[in-house]
């Protein structure tokens, strides 16, 4: 990537900011209503900023905490209450609360300017991401010119709003986008060269289940290269299996952590096939019943 390519992706994120953040401070109401709740608890640490920042915050930022916003901001000045709240990207408000700052609202900045950061290096990764998957094809395209279209297109993904405010989303985003990228480099014309790349893809993608649990499906990836090796070459084979593993490991800590807060005392979820606490919140909590324990129902 060159300086010109920099420059016009960091243009474009620039704009696309710009103009969500000016649509959300003209907008006359708080979205999500209820957001008032939690904000109402923190109204000293709102009057411990400067006066600029309290403008700032009350035009703007307070109608960025809506939905899982809401959890995400709680949670990382004041841990975990309700046995809901573990559904809620665990690394994501950690990361958070690891700056140790104790008053809300500068909480909520670390975490909008760290979603935005994250979504600008998924920009940014995506370049050379597409240049890995079609370098090989330099005579029937311009790559360089793809990578760009595609770097672009990140600014103004689908997600809107969503990867500006303090959701998790931009964090898995960018982990997710960096695990791919390394597996595509660790191989060469469709051989496993680099080992050690490759099992870091598969920790990127554990990390960035521990943001968002949907990433789970990125170990797909790693049955598909295990299929393709049909155990006929162990070496490989066994480095597909090791690096997916690490999505299971991630996935079974999870499991295993509120189960051994609560459990068996609680019952309930305690009690069914999978342990899991996220699938019975979805059921429970938010009548989302297509979860993994109906499969056993």
């Amino acid at each position: 990537m060159n300086i010109k390519t920099f420059g016009n992706i960091l243009g474009a994120f620039i704009f696309i900011k710009s103009l969500q953040l000016t649509i959300v401070y003209f907008s006359p109401l708080q979205f999500d209503t209820s957001s008032s709740i939690l904000l109402d608890e923190y109204q000293n640490d709102l009057h411990e900023l400067p006066t600029w920042l309290q403008l700032i915050c009350t035009q703007l930022l307070q109608k960025l905490v809506v939905w899982d916003s809401v959890y995400f901001s709680k949670l990382a000045i004041s841990n975990i209450t309700f046995e809901h709240e573990w559904v809620f990207g665990p690394l994501w408000w950690r990361l958070i609360s690891y700056f140790n700052l104790q008053n809300f609202y500068w909480n909520l900045i670390l975490s909008v300017v760290l979603s935005n950061l994250f979504h600008f290096l998924s920009c940014l990764i995506m370049y050379p991401l597409t240049f890995q998957f079609f370098q090989w094809e330099k005579k029937s395209i311009d790559v360089a010119q793809l990578a760009t279209v595609c770097s672009l297109l990140t600014v103004v993904q689908p997600s809107g709003i969503f990867s500006t405010t303090n959701y998790s989303e931009s964090a898995s985003q960018f982990f997710c986008f960096l695990g791919l990228y390394l597996r595509k480099v660790a191989f060469n014309r469709g051989k496993l060269q680099n080992r050690l790349t490759y099992l870091f893809s598969g920790t990127c993608f554990a990390i960035a289940f521990g943001f968002r649990a949907n990433c789970l499906l990125y170990g797909i990836v790693f049955l598909v290269d295990l299929c393709h090796y049909k155990l006929k070459y162990p070496l490989p084979s066994i480095m597909s299996i090791l690096a997916g593993s690490q999505i299971f490991a991630a996935l079974v800590y999870s499991i295993w952590l509120p189960y051994s807060i609560y459990c068996p005392e609680r019952g309930e979820w305690c009690e069914s096939v999978t342990k899991s606490l996220t699938s019975y919140a979805q059921g429970h909590y938010w009548n989302y019943y297509f979860t993994i324990d109906c499969l056993f129902q």
